[in-house]
């Protein structure tokens, strides 16, 4: 888990998603970042990790779904038809 005191740069920076994915030895073109902020879907976009934008939580659903994200849920069980 990567929190904002572990790293001076925060979302949109990439920082801590490409730490994550060491950290874990996971590869960014099988990781989906599950978020409801237009920095979480840039910060997944500049990590080369696909992003998933849901319709629920504190974002605004249309910046966040203007930038294009790979996936958006509008609900937390729209993720299970994912996979």
């Amino acid at each position: 888990m990567e929190a904002p005191r572990d790293t001076a740069e925060l979302k949109p920076e990439p920082v801590m998603l490409e730490r994550a994915l060491a950290v874990l030895g996971a590869d960014s073109k099988h990781t989906v970042m599950i978020g409801d902020s237009t920095n979480d879907v840039r910060a997944a976009q500049a990590a080369g990790i696909r992003a998933c934008a849901v319709g629920y939580g504190y974002g605004n659903r249309e910046r966040v779904s203007a930038l294009q994200p790979d996936f958006y849920c509008e609900t937390p069980h729209d993720l299970i038809d994912l996979w």
